[in-house]
């Protein structure tokens, strides 16, 4: 089981494509679909009968630790169990703006943004999740796409096996976080745009004499702050709130087992 968080810097790694991101099946790993039997009260069962954005709360403690403005014209993208969709919730939101000249004719704002993705998977066997979650951390590795000031380490909670990796992308700062479970895993990537006011400072600190980063920030959070939050409060609430889910469902699907 991992235990609490171990980062480590690992200078400059490399990180995926945003394609990775995309559809709800982008990651691949859905459920098996080898016709073998398994009981309605395993987790395999119940967790591919759920709407990903209903389970995970439309992504709300993540929105509310970044202090999301709004989520973009399109929506939450939900996941459908229908189609054998694996659940998943995902979507692009706008962040706090920088104001420049605030109430004069020459006020200016730049705003910031995001974009959330977070998937369950379930496997029929406990084997078949971690050859799964290792097939998609090795797809990470091998994406090509270079991260700088990078942080590597597990994830805080009671999971089989955790793994966070974190930087500085250029356009945006990015985490991948997957854990496992037993026979499910879980994946999480966050996409968060510089902060603007923080960006404007650095870029010129000369002209905001008297002032300083900190002073500026647009956002609620640092990027250290947010991959903390990730790592020892965000994943381990998340494991714990559907550890139970899963243990309700079961429950009300058959009494004896509850």
């Amino acid at each position: 089981m991992s235990g609490l968080s171990r980062l480590t810097a690992v200078g400059a790694v490399f990180g995926v494509v945003a394609t990775l991101a995309a559809g709800c099946n982008g990651l691949g790993g859905g459920p098996s679909d080898d016709g073998d039997s398994v009981a309605r009260t395993d987790p395999y069962v119940i967790v591919s009968l759920w709407k990903g954005c209903d389970v995970l709360d439309d992504l709300n403690p993540i929105q509310q630790f970044l202090g999301v403005e709004s989520v973009n014209e399109y929506g939450l993208m939900d996941s459908d169990p229908s189609l054998a969709e694996r659940p998943s919730c995902q979507g692009q939101f706008i962040m706090p703006a920088f104001l420049l000249n605030e109430g004069t004719e020459s006020e200016k704002q730049w705003a910031g943004n995001a974009s959330l993705s977070v998937s369950i998977t379930p496997k029929k066997t406990d084997d078949e999740a971690s050859t799964d979650y290792q097939s998609m951390i090795d797809q990470l590795h091998g994406s090509g796409s270079e991260m700088q000031d990078a942080q590597e380490g597990e994830l805080a909670g009671d999971w089989d096996e955790s793994y966070l990796l974190a930087g500085d992308g250029g356009t945006n700062y990015n985490i991948y976080a997957f854990a496992r479970h037993e026979n499910w895993w879980i994946r999480a990537i966050i996409n968060v745009s510089p902060d603007p006011g923080r960006d404007e400072y650095e870029r010129r600190p000369e002209a905001y004499p008297g002032s300083s980063a900190d002073e500026m920030a647009a956002y609620q959070f640092t990027m250290p702050e947010l991959v903390d939050w990730v790592t020892n409060q965000y994943f381990p609430d998340t494991e714990a709130a559907l550890v139970t889910r899963i243990a309700d469902d079961a429950c009300a699907k058959d009494p004896a087992v509850c």
